[in-house]
């Protein structure tokens, strides 16, 4: 059986989340460079971006972390689905120059919320595995049975993939890649965090929108992922060859247990 891999890229990383619509072009620009050159033939790859400035300020502007009810927010969620559109395809672009053979995907199109979970069919995914592509997907608005659209993350996004390929593939990676080596405790990078000290880790509030919890969305969907045994790391992404360091071993960022 193959590996799957799934690489989160931060909107720490890609944008200036203090600013709307800013990019991060110093990282954009390094963004071919991200995946290995050569892929090995055993393993899927799939890419998520974060919404960084792009989505987090329009779900901001239009309320969206709160239940949808007004027509304003109707439209939001709206608005909101095409700006981190554009923020994909800005990335998408960058890794198709590079020769990579991304093919973009709404998670709208095939994510569900059905009594607060999230349901991904993944078909379409499978079908772009077969045939070779990449799936870059990013957090977007998913159409739910109570509240008519729930944000949400790309973390979540990817779980709920990985959830429902988890018996097709006999190793899985999570990736999730920030502007930060890893999971910062009195000034140290930790190694490793489980349950029991997620519990008691106080993240540092950000100044800036954000409407799927930061850090602690990483760390809550991390753990859960661990829990289906998947491997995952929270890295620094600007670290050189960070994903090829990660998939051969090397001990980098925090590992979630």
């Amino acid at each position: 059986m193959k590996s799957l891999v799934f690489i989160k890229i931060g909107g720490s990383l890609l944008t200036d989340k203090s600013v709307p619509y800013q990019l991060n072009s110093d990282f954009i620009a390094k963004l071919g460079k991200l995946l290995p050159r050569k892929l090995p033939k055993d393993t899927d790859f799939i890419i998520g971006t974060g919404g960084g400035s792009f989505g987090h300020y329009e779900a901001t502007r239009y309320k969206l972390n709160k239940p949808i009810k007004t027509s304003r927010q109707i439209l939001g969620a709206a608005v909101t689905h095409l700006s981190v559109q554009k923020l994909q395809q800005i990335v998408a672009q960058k890794f198709l120059d590079a020769g990579k053979p991304i093919f973009t995907m709404s998670p709208s199109s095939f994510c569900e919320v059905k009594n607060g979970k999230i349901i991904a069919r993944t078909e379409i995914i499978e079908s772009a595995f077969k045939n070779g592509f990449i799936p870059l997907v990013h957090g977007d608005g998913a159409f739910d049975d109570q509240k008519k659209v729930r944000i949400i993350s790309t973390e979540s996004v990817g779980l709920a993939i990985l959830q429902s390929l988890k018996k097709k593939y006999s190793q899985m990676t999570a990736i999730f890649l920030t502007n930060v080596d890893g999971i910062i405790k009195d000034g140290e990078v930790m190694s490793s965090i489980n349950r029991a000290e997620f519990c008691d880790f106080k993240a540092v509030a950000s100044k800036s929108f954000d409407v799927t919890n930061g850090i602690y969305e990483k760390i809550e969907m991390g753990l859960q992922s661990t829990n289906l045994g998947i491997k995952t790391i929270i890295a620094n992404g600007n670290t050189g060859d960070v994903v090829k360091k990660i998939l051969r071993g090397d001990k980098i960022g925090t590992k979630l247990s």
